[in-house]
């Protein structure tokens, strides 16, 4: 079997990489010298690490992933022109019932923190806590099943007698935000018993979006191997930042056979779709720490909450019909009914879709994470309060099972940071999932007077190891705090 199409798919997957555990970046959160871009994920902890204004300038965080195969995988395929029989069975093997490619870019342009503290009690928390921050969002998720690409490998033959999904379910959503946050701090009288609620609400603005469900074009061949059913399913919603002029001519065109000229594009219309914010929606997160002193806390965040609605450019593209081939009868030739060409407008009139332009919501695809931390080893450097060694132990679960980055499986994370003079933090974290392999990542961040900088991943083994190098995440920021 010629592998030139094989090796493309499995060089994508490997690049794109895998860490099932992604869904936010864990390194990041457990780091309380990146106390501001951690809040993104606990909201409650908004404030720390900075004495009375922090503000960064530059946050991307990437990280792309699949469930299937390792970058070992591609490169043993290197060189092979024809891959036997030996080779295909490994690699349908290493096939799950599920699999996934997903993956994530974030770049912060900036994000504001200001503290409010008491007068005579500095190293306490502060009183309140305000965050101002934007982001620029893009995710997405492909989930297939094994006999999509077994069929891609074996052709049809084997799959005789059941129904295999020709398509996988694609979502993809890119979207920019501006938020505001707040979290407050309350002393219980004559304990030492904190509480500080916080909120973040969001103001969403939807760039580009695609919704296309699971089976959405079956195939299905009798087991006498006679008959070839093809059947379509699918209500694929699409909105895309082009001017709805261009759209029109590109809709009302589709399919049409008789018309060779291309579309009459103006450069008003260009300039207009790269300007186009086709949605609008609001997004909220919520967070609570519980703290006993300054030793002890448990933080619950509630996040990405809220939706995105497509109006402007958005559309449907439905097909609900089956065609089903069992060859041409040739003693038949009336035209219009049997002939060849009768046949084929007939299959023309299934294959196209319909498209509606229709407006419709997008979720974000909330996350439910919390936090245990204990500290030791209390020291202030500059009116800030630091602890030498930090211990923290925290799980997440997603609302929403293989949405986007998102999953219904639940995380572990456990990780120590030594903090230095609260000049350099160094840490390491571990993650397990039921259904992935143990991850170990790093982070470190470190001040120069009033400059931080901070790097880090939540998945190290992949640099040491090609048999485990199926996915990479890296984050970085940068800040001026005072």
């Amino acid at each position: 079997m010629n592998n030139q199409f094989l090796k493309w798919i499995l060089l994508g997957m490997s690049l794109l990489g895998f860490n099932a555990n992604a869904q936010i970046n864990w390194a990041e959160m457990h780091n309380s010298g990146a106390g501001l871009s951690g809040s993104r994920y606990l909201p409650s902890s908004l404030g720390e690490s900075f004495n009375k204004f922090e503000i960064q300038l530059f946050r991307p965080y990437v990280n792309f992933n699949n469930t299937t195969f390792t970058m070992n995988d591609f490169l043993s395929l290197t060189g092979k022109s024809v891959l036997g029989n030996a080779e295909v069975t490994e690699l349908l093997n290493k096939l799950k019932e599920s699999n996934r490619i997903y993956g994530s870019l974030e770049v912060s342009p900036f994000n504001v923190g200001i503290n409010f503290r008491r007068r005579k009690h500095k190293d306490l928390p502060p009183i309140f806590s305000l965050g101002f921050s934007s982001r620029q969002v893009t995710q997405f998720n492909v989930s297939f099943n094994n006999d999509l690409f077994g069929m891609l490998l074996q052709g049809n033959k084997p799959y005789a007698g059941k129904y295999i999904s020709l398509t996988p379910a694609i979502q993809f959503l890119n979207y920019s935000e501006y938020a505001l946050s707040g979290a407050a701090s309350f002393k219980i009288p004559t304990t030492k018993w904190t509480i500080r609620p916080a909120v973040r609400l969001r103001r969403l603005n939807g760039v580009a979006s695609i919704n296309l469900n699971e089976n959405a074009i079956s195939l299905y061949t009798s087991p006498d191997g006679r008959q070839i059913k093809f059947g379509f399913n699918y209500d694929a919603q699409v909105c895309l930042p082009i001017d709805t002029g261009i759209l029109n001519q590109a809709i009302n065109g589709f399919g049409d056979t008789s018309s060779t000229g291309g579309l009459n594009i103006t450069s008003q219309q260009v300039f207009r779709s790269v300007l186009q914010r086709s949605g609008k929606g609001l997004g909220y997160d919520f967070g609570l720490k519980i703290a006993h002193g300054g030793n002890f806390s448990l933080d619950v965040g509630v996040i990405d909450l809220g939706k995105i609605n497509f109006e402007k450019g958005s559309f449907v593209v439905s097909n609900h019909n089956a065609i089903v081939y069992e060859g041409y009868n040739a003693s038949t030739t009336n035209a219009g009914q049997n002939s060849w060409v009768g046949q084929l407008d007939s299959f023309k009139k299934m294959l196209l879709p319909t498209v509606e332009y229709k407006p419709y919501s997008v979720a974000l695809g909330g996350k439910l994470i919390a936090q245990v931390s204990y500290k030791f080893g209390e020291s202030k450097r500059k009116e800030v309060v630091y602890y030498k060694h930090n211990f923290a132990l925290a799980t997440l679960y997603g609302f929403k099972s293989n949405y986007l980055i998102s999953s219904k499986s639940t995380t572990l994370s456990g990780a120590y940071m030594f903090n230095l003079k609260n000049i350099w933090q160094v840490g390491a974290n571990v993650l397990y999932n039921s259904n992935d392999r143990l991850k170990y990542g790093f982070f470190t961040s470190l001040q120069f007077s009033k400059f931080k900088i901070g790097i880090n991943s939540n998945d190290v083994l992949p640099l040491v190891s090609g048999a485990m190098g199926q996915g990479f995440d890296i984050g970085l920021y940068t800040a001026l705090s005072f």
